[in-house]
């Protein structure tokens, strides 16, 4: 019967193991270590340590990468195949690190194709548009809207280190599927904007793009925000 052991070598140790022709010192651990070392790697050693901390709520915690919870985070079996199919597997996975962003680029590709699209806002701001009729004819003369107010500031920044292209008096930008609009006035309540243009050639020319949606079409929904886990790279 065929024999497997756990080699716990680094990449480089392993490289002068064989150059000087040398068995693992692993190779001749007894069976009971291997068993539970085997038994660690199938339960997942510091997912269980998690659970036991409470840190997690069980293996579907939706923060987790088990399957369990990779479903419940809504990830398909399709995202998941072609998740797969662009990792490629070396004799030193183990010490190779796949970036989560790859998972969720494979997720973006794949929704893209199966699911409808929409904007939504988490923390409404009110825009008034004060020459929305001069633009869309049978519309009413004054329109209001939300964008989120994560876009918003009630000055104009001074940190010109970190770029802000969302609203603040006077800035000009562009409205998703809308226009270019210049912001008059900005309060704790509401902004007060004016349409520039509603080309599409101007519109495209500015350097963002704010989401939006219209009160008076959109719904309440219930959104989930999965934050990371860890706040480094590689927790281990």
């Amino acid at each position: 019967m065929e024999k497997a052991y756990i080699c716990q070598l680094s990449q480089e140790e392993i490289a002068q193991q064989r150059h000087q022709k040398l068995p693992s010192p692993y190779q001749n651990r007894p069976v009971e270590e291997n068993l539970k070392l085997f038994e660690e790697m199938k339960q997942g050693k510091k997912l269980i340590q998690l659970l036991e901390k409470k840190i997690v709520n069980g293996w579907d915690d939706p923060r987790l990468f088990t399957l369990n919870a990779l479903k419940r985070r809504g990830f398909s079996p399709d995202i998941i195949n072609q998740f797969l199919d662009q990792i490629k597997v070396s004799r030193t996975g183990n010490e190779n690190i796949i970036q989560v962003s790859l998972l969720e680029s494979v997720a973006r590709n794949v929704l893209y194709q199966k699911t409808p699209k929409t904007m939504a806002i988490i923390e409404p701001f009110e825009i008034i548009i004060d020459n929305y009729g001069e633009f869309f004819e049978n519309q009413v003369k004054q329109k209001t809207l939300f964008v989120d107010k994560s876009d918003v500031r009630l000055t104009k920044p001074n940190n010109t280190s970190v770029p802000f292209y969302g609203i603040f008096p006077d800035s000009i930008l562009a409205f998703k599927y809308l226009g270019v609009l210049q912001v008059v006035q900005v309060d704790e309540e509401r902004a007060r904007c004016k349409i520039i243009s509603i080309e599409e050639k101007y519109r495209r020319k500015q350097k963002a793009q704010i989401h939006w949606i219209d009160p008076e079409k959109s719904t309440k929904c219930e959104i989930r925000i999965f934050n990371k886990l860890f706040n480094v790279e590689n927790p281990s």
